[in-house]
């Protein structure tokens, strides 16, 4: 096991107040990739935690024998931690209809040690009708960074029985998710309903940005989790509050609303009880003069988050949606 880096020993890395724990292995690759405060620094690759929480007791051990996680201890607890890139791990090119029928994996490829490598398996799998992992022979850390990344791009999983520490490591909710046999997965409807359940759970349990959050609350530290700002233009105002307790929905817990109010004034007795709702609400009155465009330009001019989520007024959004 290895100790974090102090203070003192990250010289090169600034804004450690605002950046409490860096977790993961980054590469080059994923630092211009990944959003955040250290995006636009020069540093070198890390395959340990940078750490400037203050809390010495945090250790870090790398395990996995061809795909990387980690397992955090501090005191008596300890966590495995994927810290993937959801930069990198996404559906883009996933096909509505896998081809090739079943890829059944009974071991580890030591090629995937080679990102390239492991990425274009991830492609082919992604794109496969699902990934039989029934006879699957390797590690719990490893089987589990396996299942991690299947699901986070999407690739429909299968298997019989999964391993009681393996199921410890990827959490109740995608263990559970998981089915012994194909089955419904023939069907293309089915087979992307599952995927899109597969990527939600390890996009909100096991990206970095997850992550961080769990080691930041065993450490004592608030969340670095970005907050997001969703700007709505409507020129509607009998939508406005079906809009907004649209927004009230959202499992996301750090949101902020920023309203435009296109030629209308909005009655404050709406106001009132949406930021009651809300919390964290900007209505803003904009001229009936100006375009869409304009309208939104001047709503995230306001907008204070990280992220910037458009909303419709007359859509229905899923619970997850910002998730």
């Amino acid at each position: 096991m290895r100790a974090f880096f102090g203070r003192s020993q990250c010289k090169n890395l600034r804004s450690l107040d605002q950046l409490p724990v860096l977790a993961g292995s980054i590469d080059k690759q994923d630092q211009k990739n990944l959003n955040g405060l250290w995006s636009s620094q020069d540093l070198p690759p890390l395959n340990i935690v940078v750490r400037a929480s203050g809390n010495n007791d945090l250790v870090m051990e790398k395990v996995g024998s061809v795909l990387p996680s980690f397992n955090f201890n501090i005191g008596n607890q300890t966590f495995w931690s994927a810290a993937f890139n959801p930069r990198r791990m996404n559906p883009g090119g996933w096909s509505q209809i896998g081809s090739n029928g079943v890829l059944r994996l009974s071991r580890l490829n030591p090629k995937w040690q080679k990102k390239s490598r492991f990425n274009r398996f991830l492609a082919k799998a992604r794109n496969r009708v699902a990934v039989d992992l029934t006879n699957f022979q390797a590690s719990s850390e490893d089987t589990a960074r396996l299942i991690v990344d299947l699901s986070a791009v999407g690739a429909p999983i299968v298997c019989a029985e999964l391993n009681p520490e393996v199921v410890a490591r990827i959490g109740k909710d995608l263990s559970e998710l998981i089915p012994s046999r194909i089955g419904k997965l023939v069907d293309p409807l089915n087979r992307e309903i599952y995927s899109s359940q597969l990527r939600r759970y390890a996009h909100r349990d096991h990206a970095i940005q997850a992550n961080l959050a769990n080691l930041l609350s065993v450490t004592g530290r608030s969340s670095i989790m970005p907050t997001v700002s969703i700007v709505l233009a409507t020129q509607r105002p009998q939508l406005v509050e079906f809009a907004l307790a649209q927004i009230a929905k959202q499992s996301y817990p750090h949101l902020e609303v920023v309203v435009g109010c296109h030629g209308f004034e909005l009655e404050k007795s709406v106001i009132a009880s949406s930021q009651q709702t809300l919390g964290n609400l900007k209505i803003l009155s904009c001229s009936r003069e100006k375009n869409l465009g304009e309208v939104l330009a001047e709503l995230v001019d306001h907008a204070d988050g990280d992220l910037i989520s458009k909303w419709d007024d007359d859509d229905w959004y899923d619970s997850n949606h910002i998730l």
